[in-house]
């Protein structure tokens, strides 16, 4: 008997318990979901209004942080040579004119001897043609002689201009040479300002003639190059917003524009190359050879909206709870499909046709609570 009292006393205090953890909220034969306004409150549910609000059509598309053309460059050797001397790392910052690296070659020897020898000779040359000029003008000796004399002395001087580019491509200072300072290494020296983003040699090793030596980038004024799919192409112009983050970075996000629209399809990728611009502000946060996740807005619609805790998803259909009533201490309502077509910003994007108005209310936060499995 003791153990048969004991077993109804557990009952109860079972029950008891569960009544106290149980929802208010009731669903009743006619569909209607009823809640306690303490529920309502306890729950922190809200309510709220279908709003018109402004989407944005975009295109999303891949793409890189880039830079023009004139601010990278590849330095390679004009003449091939030993690596004799490169101080330089990537990472480190040069100005236009800067020391990169020395290489050494016997054959640079032997074009500042040719140019001096020219260089030496040219005056004579020059007199020796000045003279037969003179000559022949006085009839005194033969046009075949003037005509050599000119011709020995216009092809020096021809000789001794392309020696003398030759000298300015090795990094090789003529007046030197002039001077008899003939040297067995030529200078590189960086044609921009930038950083060095990649070092391709080490001392002592051999560089054939236009190998790649270094790579220097200027970080200035990088853009966007994105790759638009061609199906999407038509509907991207010049001056629309870009809206972009770096993956590693997601949660931050930049605003640029489209600058450019390509006019050629890769054949490989099916893609078109769109340019974009950004400010400069923005362009310092940023290097060449980032890779962007970017949005091309092409275009807005406004579209009637809720929050997106305000539906939930069920077998491919989105149920929200309307407010029929509101009592005292209740709060009635009933279950209604929307259309939702898209869902941005926190927002669900609604049907233009949809049946309900502004002036009715929604429940906007908690319905996963009342609906949810």
């Amino acid at each position: 008997m003791r153990i048969i009292s004991f077993l109804v006393l557990a009952a109860l205090i079972l029950v008891s318990c569960k009544s106290e953890n149980d929802q208010t909220s009731e669903a009743t034969d006619d569909g209607y979901i009823r809640i306690s306004e303490l529920q309502f409150q306890e729950s922190k549910m809200e309510l709220g209004h279908i709003e018109e609000k402004t989407f944005s059509s975009e295109i999303r598309t891949p793409g890189r942080i880039d830079v023009p053309p004139d601010n990278k460059v590849i330095i390679s050797a004009v003449m091939g040579g030993y690596i004799k001397h490169t101080p330089l790392l990537a990472g480190d910052e040069v100005k236009s004119g800067d020391f990169l690296v020395s290489l050494e070659n016997p054959e640079y020897i032997q074009i500042q001897q040719e140019y001096l020898e020219t260089f030496r000779s040219l005056s004579y040359l020059r007199d020796d043609y000045q003279r037969q000029k003179q000559l022949l003008d006085e009839q005194v000796s033969s046009r075949k002689k003037f005509l050599k004399a000119e011709s020995d002395y216009l092809t020096a001087e021809a000789r001794l201009k392309g020696l003398a580019e030759k000298l300015r491509m090795l990094g090789i200072d003529a007046k030197r040479v002039q001077e008899g300072n003939i040297l067995s290494q030529s200078s590189i020296r960086s044609p921009i300002d930038g950083t060095v983003t990649r070092v391709m040699v080490t001392r002592g090793a051999f560089v054939e003639d236009s190998s790649p030596i270094m790579e220097i980038v200027n970080n200035e004024h990088v853009h966007l190059e994105l790759a638009v799919l061609e199906r999407d192409i038509g509907k991207v112009s010049a001056g629309q917003t870009i809206l972009f983050s770096i993956p590693e970075v997601a949660d931050s996000l930049f605003v640029g524009s489209v600058k450019l629209v390509g006019a050629v399809v890769d054949p490989s990728t099916r893609t078109v190359l769109v340019h974009g611009h950004m400010d400069e502000d923005v362009q310092k946060k940023f290097v060449a050879g980032m890779f962007v996740d970017a949005s091309i807005l092409t275009a807005e619609e406004v579209h009637p909206s809720l929050p997106e805790p305000a539906l939930v998803e069920r077998e491919g259909s989105f149920i929200g709870l309307r407010l029929v009533e509101r009592k005292e201490d209740e709060l009635v309502f009933e279950q209604v499909a929307l259309k939702a077509i898209d869902r941005k910003d926190g927002y669900w994007k609604l049907a233009t046709s949809t049946e309900y108005s502004s002036q009715q209310e929604f429940l906007t936060k908690g319905t996963f609570l009342l609906l949810g499995e």
